[in-house]
Parts: C-alpha cells; structure tokens; sequence
C-alpha cells in the first residue's frame, strides 16, 4: 500500500517527503517498528512517541506520523492534527475496513459491559451467527481465547483483531467500548450497526477530570459512533435518561421503570435466578435464567435492546438467554456445590459494590462477609466511600489488599478504613476466632488469601461471602510483578479446608 493509500481520509496538516512511498505495516511503539513501516507517534500520559522518532526511523521506519513539529531531515514526515485519529482510521485503510464486513455492536457503561456482551453473544449465537467478543474477561472467536491486556486495545490491535475475526469468517463481532478507548480514539472508524449504554457511576476519576468529563467521553459513543435509530439508553440510570433526552428518537429506551419501550413484566427474584416476561416492541418471550438480581435483569434487557436493534429474532433471544448460565466472575458463586454461598464478582466501583451487596442482602438470611480492597494508582478518592459501601449493606468486612501497583498495600487499606470513621463500626482482630457474631465490625488483612480463608472460616450456613473487586482476574499485580491469585481458586480451597 501506499502511503497515500493509507492516509485516505486524514486531514493532513503538512508534510514532507514522498506520499508514493511503499507502506509495509503500522506502529505505534517505536521497539515493535520493522523495516518499511509507518510510525505514529502518540502523546500519551507518561511518554510522548514524538520523543522517539529517531529511534523508529533507525529501525527502518518508512515514514512517521505525528501532531507535534518534528524537524528530522530525509525521512517522509506526515503532521496531522491528531496522531491517534488518525492510526485508527489509517489501521482501517490497511485492513481493509473489517467493520465493513462485520456486523459490529458496542456497549458503554461503568458496570454491566461484561455481562451484556456475554448475552448478547448468546443471542446472537442461537441465531446461528459465527461470533466475535472484544471484553474485558478476553477477546474470542471461533474457538480462539486470546488474553486481553485492556478491554478496548489501541486501535491497531482491535483494527488487526476485528480483520482476522472477518478473514476467519465471523459475521458479527460484540465489544466492549471503554471511555479511555473513546477519549483516546481507539473505535474511531469501526462502523457500528448498534450500541447501548448501561449507566454511569463515579470511576476512573484518576483519568478524567470529574464525572462530567467521564460522561462526555462515554457519549461519543453515540455522538459520534451511533447508528440513528439503533440506540439503547437505560432509562433508569440518571445519565441514561440525561443521554436519551439529548438522543431523542435517535435512540429507544429500556429499563423497568416508566417510558421504557424495552422492559420486563411479572419479575420474580429469587436465589434461583430471574423469571420475567421480556418485552420488546416486536413482542415479548419469558426468561428463566440463573442469573441473581435486579441489576443482571437490567443487563439481560441491554442485551435484549441491542438484539432487537440488530432484528434478531425473538426467538433467538428467548434461546440465548435461556441458555447462559453465568459469567466469569460476575456474581459467580462459587460455594453452591459445597452447599455455602461464597459470590465472587467484579465490582470495583462505589456504586457497583452496593448494587451487588443489594443483591446478596436479599438472598441471605444470615449475614454477609464482604471481602474487597481498591487497586493502587487509581481513583483515591473513592477509597473511603468504598467502605462507606460495604457497611451500608454488611454485617462484617474484611478490607484487604486488591492490585497496590506501585502504591503501598498498607496505605491504601488505610485510605479505605478513613471511611469507617462516622459510622460505629468497630475494628477487630484479623482471626477466625476474634470474629464478632453481631453487625458493624471490620478488620484490616493484607494478605489476599487469608482474607479469603477468613471470611469462609467465620461464615455459617446462612451467611454470604461477599468476595469483590477482581473477579475473573486471575492475577494480583505488585510492584512490576503480577502474581498469580484468583479469588475463585482461593474461595474453593477455603471452603474445602473449612468443611473437611
């Protein structure tokens, strides 16, 4: 290809060289450049690729790609007014529009992403389409489980993995769209068919300036990314309702409270599951799921918008639904085989903790243990109200330690604990024995897997084990290091170990 082949449809602000050049490939780190390459030099938080221009044309770099004033002499040198913009529609050019081939559907919200992209690979499945899933548990297709390293990778590599999902015959691909990956550009050019929005609850508060800022780069989604006449906005979150105010008849709204187009009748909740009739304006069908709680109904009527926006069948919706029986790591109870009930999810978030300590509060007749801590270089200010959570709908908590990062473990449990101040709640010691019967008393365990061991070894029959935070996560990073610990291995071993 060449390179003004690749940069079809870019604005070009200047540029010196020869666009005839010869363009081998794409990147955006100049130690993965091969001879013949463009480099795009991205500014990003930490580093600025402008500063590693030399390095790439050293390694044979063909042309280079940027927003800054760069001065190298001989090399063929292309200024846009905004780097990463221009690498995802430039990776489109190169791939040949994979989006194009694909029926494409995104989902954007602060919780509920994972859960609504797995039922609606289910659906989309019963209706007998090869599927591709770009999430946060992994990206997936056709049998191929792939690691993902973030839930919306850059734009090269979701541009790469959207074109192999097509030349590997997939007809529809599912994504999970990030506000990081949206404020950065990275689903720019990808053609979505139909997106969702679940709801908005303070995160990523490290990144964003506020939560208004948070909330203008999850509306890209739909502003700049959104089929008319093929967006869902929940309607009983106060940023959906805000969104679809701003959308209007652009998008249809879902929900179980008023207005909703897309709702559920006759719900009944229960530790077995969801029963509900699901309603849609092409008819209705009745879902009997496994799935606990008011807040997977809601992500169950996501995936049942969005299916309905694609005009699948109901049937299709009916079979999917009906056929999921869970997700990794969210609300997976893990202690059902040993007759306990021991929940591990992924709520890291202030809003996400309640819902699902909500959920648990209904089911159990005794009381619950939480078990969560906060991840390090990230949002500080929600440590505290973390805590604030857990005892609002807790009988014990065990705060511990999550993924301190660079940050110190003991520190951050201290930020947490700040929030216990106010409320009555009591610290104990960190021992099976010293664990009050009563509510309002927390303590202080580093260490993972005895906090884990813990919250199993003091809870009884009808209590609930709360285990939040990482979910499917199967690692712990430290420092530089990530370790493996996976809240779903540690909570089965407890339990063997208490019960023998």
């Amino acid at each position: 290809m060449k390179l003004a082949q690749l940069l079809e449809g870019i604005e070009i602000l200047a540029g010196r060289g020869r666009l005839e050049v010869e363009v081998c490939g794409l990147a955006c780190d100049s130690r993965r450049v091969e001879p013949g390459d463009v480099f795009f030099a991205l500014k990003g938080e930490a580093q600025d690729g402008h500063d590693f221009i030399e390095a790439a044309l050293a390694r044979g770099a063909a042309a280079v790609v940027g927003q800054s004033a760069f001065g190298q002499a001989g090399a063929d040198l292309v200024r846009v007014a905004d780097s990463r913009l221009a690498l995802a529609l430039a990776s489109h050019n190169f791939f040949d529009r994979p989006t194009e081939k694909l029926r494409l559907a995104g989902v954007t919200g602060t919780s509920g992403k994972t859960t609504t992209v797995y039922a609606l690979e289910a659906i989309l499945q019963a209706a007998g389409l090869e599927v591709g899933v770009v999430g946060t548990v992994n990206y997936r297709y056709r049998g191929r489980n792939l690691p993902a390293p973030v839930t919306t990778p850059q734009s090269l590599d979701l541009v790469r993995l959207l074109a192999e999902m097509a030349g590997a015959g997939v007809q529809a691909a599912v994504m999970e769209v990030t506000s990081h990956a949206l404020s950065q550009r990275r689903v720019s050019g990808c053609r979505f068919e139909a997106v969702a929005f679940t709801n908005l609850s303070r995160d990523h508060l490290d990144y964003h300036a506020d939560m208004e800022d948070y909330f203008q780069a999850k509306r890209l989604l739909f502003t700049e990314h959104g089929p008319q006449g093929r967006m869902a906005v929940n309607l009983d979150d106060p940023y959906g309702r805000r969104l679809k105010e701003e959308l209007g008849d652009k998008a249809v709204g879902f929900g179980l409270g008023p207005g909703a187009e897309i709702t559920a009748r006759r719900v009944e909740l229960n530790g077995r599951g969801v029963r509900a009739e699901m309603v849609t304006p092409a008819g209705s069908f009745r879902l009997d799921s496994p799935f606990l709680g008011e807040i997977n109904l809601l992500n169950l009527l996501t995936a049942t918008a969005l299916s309905w926006l694609l005009g699948l069948p109901l049937e299709a919706a009916a079979e999917g639904l009906g056929r999921l029986k869970g997700v990794p790591g969210r609300m997976e109870d893990v202690g059902r085989p040993f007759g306990r009930r021991v929940i591990v999810d992924y709520s890291h978030k202030v809003e996400a903790l309640s819902r699902v300590l909500a959920v648990a509060r209904g089911l159990t007749p005794g009381r619950i243990i939480t078990v969560f801590g906060c991840g390090g270089d990230r949002d500080r200010g929600k440590r505290p109200l973390m805590a604030r959570a857990a005892a609002g709908a807790s009988e014990i908590v065990i705060v511990t330690s999550d993924n301190p990062r660079s940050e110190d473990p003991l520190a951050i449990m201290a930020q947490i604990e700040a929030g216990f101040e106010g409320t009555g709640w009591r610290p104990f010691p960190p021992d099976p024995r010293a664990v009050p019967s009563g509510r309002g008393h927390y303590t202080l365990l580093e260490d993972r897997r005895a906090a884990i061991r813990l919250a199993v070894a003091a809870a009884g029959e009808e209590d609930t084990v709360m285990i939040c935070g990482k979910g499917h996560e199967d690692y712990q990073i430290v420092g530089s290091r990530q370790l493996h610990l996976d809240d779903r291995e540690e909570a089965v071993a407890a339990l063997r170990e208490v019960l023998a």
